[in-house]
């Protein structure tokens, strides 16, 4: 035992801690009359005796789950009606908007006193249900169910919408590039897409970072699927650039988080400044058109020889001029023959040298045969960057009904490409041709920074869906992107989870002191894939788990009929989590349709078990009385006679519980 001096010390710091924090901030375990639990009873004897402390705690967290059809909120409203029996207060929130009135004046619940609520969602479900908490008036309170706490933004979008909006995002990958993502750099492995295999054995994901409004978040890795459901995507044309969305795809005005569709011109637009992060490179127009060219119709040979070739004569005579007079190179010419289609095709060769030998390798990714804008483009003017985009869609480009088409092999040429296009405001999707070619027509989103600007909206663009998407997966969430720019945000994965996690850490306190019995009613789903071990799991993540003070799985029984008609089940009550008692108890009750849970049959049952109602064959007698024959005749008696029925409850509950401060009576139903 601790000397007098401590316990002095100790006084002293607690007397100053309830200065700062009100009375009985801190307090001695055998004086603290608060945390004695305090219990309202179930209205049935086997569930009290379960329970261990005769009925559901006070200040507590209760969660009642099972399968459909079990019983849940017959238990629920039969705990509301012996609070209603004591004078107590209790409430509703009917989250299923499927409470029967007449079925909860059958069970004794005082319908022109309780309180209900039909929320229209789960964000108001909570609130109301912190909000008549912190009233500290009710006795219990029952949220019927947590699987219908649907959060707000699931119940904004569409029918078969997997994501939902949340911020505008934009990447940065390893060369220090905004919104350019190459799929090449990114995915491990082989994959096939579109009828086509790519294999890649470089995975550089740890080097890319998605940027939101609260940061950047590393990206963990990169899926590749086909866009199964496609959807119109709105081009936002801002004071500095264009920003593509998806009509759920949320941006910020005033750091108001709105939707595109509630955007109107004039709208002032939360979002990226554009900034490239290099110096700008000093480049001549025409090495930019040689260079975009080269990228379309060149290649570099082993012995780093430039070649270039094409069926237009005079693009091959520029591309030899340019080389002459810029680079200072010697040339080499050819021309050949093709059977199909017939025609000439012109060939230049410069010859190697040290100086154009890296401007001509940067046109290729530097692990793999892909090509791609060459950093000096990306980091140059916008006069070089147009230059180059002129020199490639000479090479490249073709007139198509409805617009002009570009085609390349390499998706990272094909992002920087569509990012320069994007530069000169020229929008639209790309798709694969017959020849497992990229087809691009216009361009892609632009780029930013963490640097948040004020852009005012011009206009709105309708722009067709991209045929593909690509999954970015971070620890804060999955982000689907196509075609180098982000589609939307999926905040939905785990969306319910946050809500009753965060609903949780508010509402524990405020139960506690309030001492109302606050009980959740959840449903339960099954995991997928899984061979062994029990796959059922409740919804709403695993926070009310932990919160928690006792967790009651109920389950549907065997069938009572009367002749060939069923009245009621046998239900099956277990105890799997207690923190007032000890759990796994487990009990047996008969569940009547349109009556409840039936405390006679009950009490009868345990009676007889007991010795306290002797059975003889099948007559029952109570202290040598005859009470009936059979259960039927006997259960009539008692409810005929509720002194003896009391007198039997009140001997049966001292044999099947300890003593309580409080012990209901037969009476309280």
């Amino acid at each position: 035992m601790s000397d007098s001096s401590s316990w002095k010390t100790m006084d002293a710091a607690i007397a100053v801690l309830e200065k700062a924090h009100g009375a009985k901030c801190v307090q001695r375990l055998g004086k603290a009359k608060a945390m004695r639990v305090a219990v309202i009873s179930t209205g049935v004897l086997s569930f009290d005796a379960a329970l261990g402390v005769g009925g559901v705690p006070r200040g507590r967290v209760i969660e009642i789950y099972g399968p459909e059809a079990g019983g849940k909120t017959t238990l629920a409203l039969q705990i509301i009606a012996q609070a209603h029996a004591t004078g107590g207060m209790a409430a509703f929130v009917d989250a299923e908007h499927a409470l029967d009135p007449k079925y909860a004046r059958a069970l004794g619940v005082n319908v022109d006193d309780l309180l209900i609520s039909q929320p229209d969602c789960g964000e108001q479900a909570l609130e109301i249900t912190e909000g008549l908490i912190r009233t500290n008036v009710l006795d219990v309170l029952v949220v019927d169910s947590v699987a219908a706490l649907v959060p707000r933004a699931e119940l904004d979008g569409e029918f078969g919408d997997s994501v939902t909006g949340d911020t505008p995002v934009w990447i940065e990958n390893r060369h220090g590039l905004l919104d350019l993502l190459p799929i090449e750099d990114l995915y491990g492995g082989t994959f096939k897409f579109f009828g086509k295999r790519y294999s890649n054995r470089y995975k550089k994901t740890k080097r890319i970072r998605v940027l939101t409004h609260k940061g950047w978040a590393p990206l963990e890795c990169v899926f590749l699927k086909k866009n199964v459901t496609a959807k119109t995507i709105i081009g936002t044309r801002t004071a500095y650039g264009f920003t593509k969305t998806t009509a759920d795809h949320s941006l910020f005005i005033k750091q108001r988080e709105v939707s595109p569709n509630e955007l109107i011109v004039g709208d002032v637009l939360d979002c990226c400044a554009p900034i490239l992060s290099r110096e700008l490179v000093p480049c001549s127009e025409r090495i930019a058109w040689l260079l975009g060219y080269f990228c379309a119709d060149g290649c570099l040979s082993p012995n780093n020889q430039v070649q270039i070739g094409g069926i237009e004569k005079r693009l091959i005579d520029k591309s030899e001029v340019i080389g002459v007079e810029e680079l200072g190179v010697r040339t080499f010419r050819s021309e050949e023959d093709r059977s199909l289609p017939r025609q000439r095709f012109y060939k230049v060769v410069f010859s190697p040298r040290d100086n154009i030998t890296p401007l001509f390798s940067a046109c290729y990714s530097s692990r793999s045969s892909f090509k791609k804008v060459p950093d000096l483009i990306l980091n140059a003017t916008r006069k070089i960057q147009r230059a180059f985009l002129d020199g490639f869609l000479d090479g490249d480009g073709s007139n198509r009904t409805g617009g002009f088409a570009a085609h390349s092999t390499s998706f990272v040429l094909t992002a920087g490409i569509q990012w320069l296009m994007d530069r000169e405001d020229i929008t639209g999707f790309l798709s694969v041709d017959k020849r497992d070619c990229f087809a691009f027509t216009l361009g892609t989103n632009v780029s930013g920074h963490e640097r948040w600007a004020r852009n005012e909206i011009k206009e709105f663009v309708p722009l067709p869906a991209p045929e593909y998407l690509y999954d970015l997966q971070t620890a804060a969430g999955t982000f689907v992107g196509g075609c180098g720019y982000i589609v939307h945000h999926n905040s939905q994965m785990g969306l319910q989870a946050r809500l009753m996690s965060q609903a949780m850490r508010k509402l524990c306190g405020a139960t506690s002191k309030s001492k109302t019995c606050l009980i959740f009613i959840n449903q339960l789903r099954e995991k997928i894939g899984v061979m062994f071990g029990n796959p059922e799991v409740t919804t709403g993540g695993r926070a009310l788990k932990f919160y928690s003070s006792q967790r009651i799985e109920v389950r549907k029984g065997q069938p009572i009929k009367d002749g060939d008609r069923v009245i009621g089940s046998l239900n099956k009550f277990k105890v799997v989590k207690n923190k007032v008692a000890a759990p796994f108890c487990e009990a047996e009750v008969e569940l009547l349709y349109g009556r409840g849970y039936s405390q006679i049959h009950d009490l009868l049952h345990l009676a007889s078990d007991r010795g306290i109602i002797e059975k003889s064959g099948s007559w029952y007698a109570f202290k040598g009385e005859r009470i009936g024959q059979g259960k039927e005749q006997a259960v009539a008696f008692l409810e005929g006679n509720p002194e003896i029925a009391q007198k039997i409850f009140t001997d049966t509950r001292i044999l099947v519980m300890p003593p309580t401060d409080e012990a209901p009576t037969i009476k309280e139903k």
